[in-house]
């Protein structure tokens, strides 16, 4: 991906706002196949992040990232998150890092904590 990034500056100079934001959507894209979330879909109130057939939150998990994101809905299939703000790529982002820690939570035995919300 960073060879793409800097093969396109390199041939055209600093690409436009858009060039930048569909080489994020296909970071996230690359990003969730890699830990296996299977859709991301959302309307003007939430997203919906759901994983594929064989990946899957512990329970335990699921009780930790419950009460630490106050307003998010987690099941062992994904998670109901409201929109917090007007940067939803970000957002969603963040959620993805916290979901790749929680479904690692339980299967290495370094993992002594889930992250919290910012």
């Amino acid at each position: 991906m960073e060879n793409l990034q800097a093969e396109l500056e390199d041939r055209f100079g600093d690409p436009p706002r858009p060039v930048w934001e569909a080489l994020a959507i296909l970071r996230i894209r690359l990003r969730c196949k890699e830990i296996g979330i299977a859709s991301i879909k959302g309307d003007r109130s939430g997203l919906t992040i759901r994983f594929a057939p064989h990946v899957r939150l512990t329970p335990e998990a699921i009780r930790l990232l419950n009460h630490a994101f106050k307003g998010h809905r987690f099941t062992s299939e994904g998670v109901i998150l409201p929109l917090t703000s007007h940067k939803v790529r970000e957002q969603v982002e963040e959620m993805i890092e916290v979901l790749d820690k929680a479904l690692a939570y339980g299967k290495k035995p370094e993992m002594a904590s889930l992250p919290t919300q910012r």
